[in-house]
């Protein structure tokens, strides 16, 4: 079992028992722990996102639904891509 791709057993019951259980929060120890890239990131965020759940972070600020929140997150997300496009 490897920590470096979504193909956690335990990642991938979450994810699909998230839309079932219906959480009010989902809280987690870093982003990373979410997804291990740009396009893993934001499937998962989506996914519980749609089941009404919030997201915190505790080892980062969590960012919440305000304009602000959304352009800094969106930045970020960009930012990432553009350097992995250059990194490889």
């Amino acid at each position: 079992m490897s920590g470096t791709t979504s193909d956690r057993s335990q990642y991938q019951l979450m994810l699909s028992e998230v839309g079932t259980i219906r959480p009010a929060v989902l809280i987690l120890w870093k982003t990373d722990r979410l997804g291990r890239d740009r396009y893993g990131l934001l499937d998962a965020k989506r996914r519980i996102r749609d089941a009404g759940c919030r997201i915190c972070f505790i080892a980062e600020p969590t960012p919440d639904d305000s304009p602000e929140s959304v352009l800094m997150e969106t930045m970020m997300e960009g930012m990432a891509e553009f350097y992995s496009r250059q990194l490889s």
